[in-house]
């Protein structure tokens, strides 16, 4: 049997040898017929190929067949074609810039919009002076595969990420150039998406947004204005907007180790009547997690209709999600760390009885709903206003061991002679939030020398946190549901910016930014530990940045920018500080090459990024998992990036990215009056590194062989080894198969072996009373898949 597969298996590949052609062209702009370099042609979504410095590209090895070709050029609206091959083909492609198309030119040109002009916006484009990179759907869809949207960016420079259960489902979150989450600012489709409270990012609410991804940009440092929280570390931009101009549907279907299991399933109307365009997904997925107990439950969809006039774009994004996940966020000791690296407390109440509890669970429903209309008003001058809601409802569930009966608001109980003033009980915190407002921005261009747009953004978000006990061994004279605290968070965020890009030349380019943020947040009520907690603060934020980018020749640039940032403190920093938190301000210079070739693309960057009174983790955590973290009055982040990648034959690309960074307090005082001069800042490793190889043997088979290295990192400011998480080097591996049948356009298996040396990873942590706690990711652990493309 195993003889006759072999013998099989030769066949195919022997026939496929004979019969083989060669698509050739070149790729023109469609305004001026000037031939365009380095654009990347895919080839059925996965094979990238680029046109030389004279716009031609070469695509060999084609056998007989259909075969979908997708153009993409930054600052140009993609292309998509399916073309059969049946002989040697010569072909002429043409591009047309995104902000000089009309709907009517795109219709006409059978080219389509993949991103709108508010989120145009409020991105880095092509010449802007910032570091930032755009991540395409092409690069996402392979390795997606179960694991949150932060884990397909963790080869990304600068990026490392981690996840409470370990295996990259569930709760996971990232960090660029050593902040977190909550300082990294997130939009989707231009509409802000950080907690107004916490300002960090709940990627679990909405599972696999991944699948509905267009593409990401990501910019390190201040970057560009943008909407919501303040980017003090980068800002992560997730466009899922695009057109499908052919109906289409695909069904995705993974599983892979601790029982993970992933089905997708993604239907397209294609464009109707040259005017209307539905899509919509829905997703399932679960998983035990690496962690014992640390299970995940999730469900989402989205939805997205639009309508395409003459002048006139409106569109209509629903999605949602719901979560229930079982708590892992306690960690372990270095003790337990080293017999039970998976042992979770969660349940147990830190030990406290054996037999954890079945429902210690984190429970939360989210929906989100966004309504854009851009309006060209003339050749020069484009509108889009973004209206938005989002809801969320849900709780975490604890069983506690012996609490006080006084900490929830109840009275002891009297049982004959005895006073009862404890019980065990389960608990349930709660957050019940609107958060909802509108975008704008008005674009003028004119003739590609001035272009100057105003935009920006109100919202308001009012969130109830309450806590109830649903269940008490000893009940005392409480009802079911009794309610122990509640409060409430106002948060009203209003910004404006005008932004300008001047050519003075064709190589020369400057860039002015003028935003101005406006924050009023005001909480009041009982917290959770019964105190009585009232702040009211106004902030008023002016936040300029200026670039400038010089083009050297046609392949390379470089560009210079200074911006100023100012953040608000977060709920967390109000409420559990002994001291009143002071607003943080960071001054960012950047400066970067950029060389871009038909098959070698290098850019390098030097960061200074200049902190006062910054609000830095100091490695402990309050009750419920959230970091604490205290002003300190001056401090830094400084550093070098750089990333390449190159074609070193056709069938071999060489990708690597590294960070080498000095991050450091001028002066750090502990709790207990210790001072530490110079000191580290917590989870700031000094270098982080990536390589990969990408090596594709036949057509339509890929293998990436990939190697992330990061630094040691301190979980607080001490610059203690003790407490401390050790450098890592994780090895993953993908395989990815496509073929074509007459019924099912594309047929794509993937195989992904994630941490396949088995290391003893610990990639987060934190310090509570003076010890560490670790949070161990996965050993070897693999994911497989099977999508069918209709």
């Amino acid at each position: 049997m195993k003889k006759c597969f072999l013998t099989l298996v030769s066949f195919i590949f022997l026939f496929q040898s004979f019969s083989q052609y060669t698509l050739s062209g070149k790729v023109l702009d469609g305004t001026n017929q000037q031939t365009l370099s380095d654009v990347i042609l895919y080839v059925n979504g996965v094979t990238p190929y680029f046109t030389l410095p004279d716009g031609s590209f070469e695509i060999p090895n084609l056998a007989k067949g259909s075969y979908t070709i997708r153009i993409v050029k930054e600052n140009y609206s993609d292309f998509e074609e399916t073309i059969a091959i049946s002989q040697d083909s010569k072909l002429t492609f043409t591009l047309l810039p995104k902000n000089e198309v009309s709907v009517q030119n795109l219709l006409l040109s059978k080219t389509f919009v993949t991103e709108e002009v508010l989120v145009k916006a409020t991105r880095a484009q092509a010449n802007t002076p910032t570091t930032h990179v755009t991540i395409t759907r092409e690069q996402i869809e392979t390795e997606n595969l179960g694991q949150e949207l932060t884990y397909l960016l963790e080869n990304e420079q600068s990026v490392v990420v981690f996840s409470d259960a370990g295996n990259g489902v569930g709760y996971t979150s990232m960090r660029i150039r050593g902040t977190d989450m909550s300082r990294i600012n997130f939009t989707i489709n231009g509409v802000p998406y950080n907690d107004p409270e916490s300002q960090s990012v709940f990627l679990v609410n909405v599972a696999d947004l991944a699948s509905s991804v267009n593409d990401i940009q990501i910019q390190r440092g201040v970057g560009t204005s943008t909407n919501g929280a303040a980017a003090f570390g980068g800002s992560v931009n997730i466009q899922t907007n695009s057109v499908n101009k052919d109906p289409y549907a695909r069904l995705s279907n993974s599983f892979g180790s601790f029982a993970t299991l992933k089905n997708t399933l993604e239907l397209g109307s294609g464009l109707l009547k040259d005017k209307f365009t539905f899509d919509g997904r829905f997703s399932h997925l679960r998983s035990n997690g690496y962690i014992d107990r640390a299970s995940s439950k999730m469900w989402s969809y989205y939805f997205s209709g639009a309508y395409f006039g003459k002048n006139t774009i409106v569109r209509l994004n629903h999605f949602s999600g719901s979560e229930v996940t079982y708590q892992a966020w306690n960690g372990i000791d270095r003790a337990t760390l080293e017999q039970n690296r998976t042992f979770n407390s969660a349940g147990t109440d830190f030990g406290s009885t054996d037999i954890p509890y079945d429902n210690e669970i984190d429970d939360y429903k989210q929906y989100q709903y966004q309504l854009f209309v851009n309006q060209k008003i003339s050749n020069a001058l484009t509108l889009n206003v973004g209206l938005f809601y989002i809801r969320g409802r849900g709780y975490f569930e604890q069983f506690k061991v012996e609490s006080s009966l006084t900490n929830y608001s109840l009275p002891n109980i009297q049982i004959g002679n005895d006073t009862i003033s404890s019980t065990d009980l389960v608990r349930r915190r709660w957050l019940d939030n609107h958060f909802y407002g509108a975008t704008y921005a008005l674009e003028y261009k004119k003739n590609n020398q001035f272009d100057f747009t105003v935009g920006g953004a109100w919202n308001q978000y009012s969130g109830d946190h309450f806590g109830e006990v649903i269940w008490a061994r000893y009940v005392s004279s409480s009802n079911i549901r009794h309610r122990y605290y509640e409060n409430n968070g106002m948060k009203t965020d209003f910004n404006v910016f005008a932004k300008i890009n001047y050519s003075f030349s064709d190589k020369f380019l400057a860039f002015f930014d003028l935003p101005y943020r406006n924050v009023a947040y005001n909480v009041s009520g009982i917290d959770n530990d019964l105190r009585y907690i009232f702040h009211d603060v106004d902030y008023h934020f002016f936040n300029p940045k200026v670039g400038f980018n010089y083009s050297i020749n046609k392949n390379s640039s470089s560009y210079l920018s200074f911006a100023i940032a100012n953040r608000e403190p977060t709920r967390t920093d109000f409420i559990d500080s002994d001291k009143m938190p002071k607003h943080e301000s960071l001054y960012n210079v950047e400066l970067g090459y950029k060389l871009q070739k038909s098959k070698l693309s290098f850019n390098a960057n030097y960061y200074f990024m200049y902190y006062n009174n910054q609000l830095v983790l100091n490695g402990s955590l309050n009750d419920v998992g959230s970091a604490l973290r205290v002003n300190v009055d001056q401090s830094y982040r400084t550093g070098i990036e750089a990333s390449a990648s190159v074609q070193v034959f056709k069938f071999l690309t060489l990708k690597s990215n590294a960070t080498w960074s000095i991050n450091k307090i001028q002066s750090f005082e502990d709790e207990n009056e210790i001072i530490y001069e110079n000191a580290p800042i917590a989870y700031s490793p000094n270098w982080i590194g990536m390589v990969q190889a990408n090596v594709k043997p036949i057509d339509d088979f890929t293998i990436s062989l990939s190697q992330k290295m990061v630094g040691k990192q301190f979980l607080d400011n001490t610059g203690n080894d003790v407490l401390s998480l050790s450098r890592y080097y994780q090895s993953d591996l993908l395989l990815s198969y496509t073929f074509h049948t007459p019924v099912i356009k594309n047929i794509e298996l993937s195989f992904l072996l994630n941490n396949f040396t088995n290391r003893k990873i610990v990639s987060n942590g934190y310090v509570y009373y003076g010890e560490a706690y670790f949070f161990p990711q996965a050993g070897i652990n693999f994911l497989a898949g099977l999508k069918l493309h209709f």
